[in-house]
């Protein structure tokens, strides 16, 4: 089953100091348990403040957050560059 996410276009930001501050701004008002994971990425120029933000299992964030590392590296990524984002949630069977 896909799940809609919005925005769905996401660009990549680069720059370290701009994605310390997405993150800033979409994890200030946080006091969920777990460790806070937001979307859209604090790495995208869509993230930021106004994001969603969940808490997870910082096991969990860890492994999402090296999985979008490798996608970026992967595909060559780069600044500014557009992707998108298609969730897909699996069903029990696998």
């Amino acid at each position: 089953m896909r799940i809609a996410l919005a925005p769905s276009v996401l660009n990549r930001e680069t720059d370290p100091d701009v994605i310390a501050a997405n993150r800033a701004a979409a994890t200030r008002d946080f006091d969920g348990e777990g460790s806070p994971d937001e979307y859209p990425f604090a790495s995208t120029a869509q993230g930021g403040a106004g994001a969603q933000v969940q808490g997870v299992p910082l096991a969990e964030q860890r492994i999402q957050g090296g999985i979008l590392s490798s996608f970026y590296r992967k595909f060559g990524i780069g600044q500014g560059d557009a992707f998108e984002v298609v969730a897909v949630e699996e069903d029990d069977e696998g």
